[in-house]
């Protein structure tokens, strides 16, 4: 019947936490401003009392949105937890997405040959090329460059050792890996 109530009853139906829910108001309230282009000549969102209610319900919701600061760990933490993990696919896995802050699922798509040392510019730099991934759809392959510090070593022994990084996953088994991860 009116913008307001189709939203809460998707807000309710979807289970949207409160960012979502203000942001897809937002959304659904910037449709009803272009609402003649949509074929509404006659809405008017300045005199409609249903946009008035939905705009005002929005700025409401953003009001009681919370930051949730994530929880911050230093570099010797890090370290820490990428170690006490068992499997060795997921410790390159972290070591890779660590050093680059790169996306998990894009990370499990790298290939031996997209990781190259580069000593000739620092004992422990390394390049990272990613061809294939979500952001690589979005801009295209990119280069990445990085130190590795504490885990040249580590990366090291994984260059040599035979066999590709990761084994080929489809998108929803890289999705289950990676939530293994966290």
């Amino acid at each position: 019947n009116s913008l307001q109530c189709f939203l809460e009853e998707e807000a309710h139906l979807r289970r949207w936490k409160p960012g979502t829910r203000s942001t897809n108001w937002g959304n659904a309230i910037g449709m009803a401003r272009r609402a003649k282009i949509f074929g509404l000549e006659n809405f008017d969102p300045m005199t409609d009392q249903f946009f008035k209610d939905a705009r005002k319900t929005v700025q409401v919701e953003a009001n009681r949105h919370e930051v949730h600061k994530p929880l911050c760990l230093t570099p010797a933490q890090v370290r820490e937890v990428i170690e006490k993990v068992p499997l060795r696919e997921m410790r390159i896995a972290l070591v890779l997405a660590t050093l680059v802050g790169a996306r998990m699922s894009d990370v499990l798509q790298l290939e031996k040959e997209g990781l190259e040392l580069m000593p000739h510019i620092a004992p422990d730099a390394m390049s990272l090329y990613f061809a294939r991934g979500k952001v690589v759809d979005a801009i295209g392959p990119y280069t990445v460059g990085t130190k590795l510090g504490h885990y040249a070593t580590f990366v090291q022994d994984v260059l040599k050792s035979p066999g590709p990084l990761f084994k080929k996953r489809s998108e929803k088994e890289r999705d289950k890996f990676a939530s293994q991860i966290v």
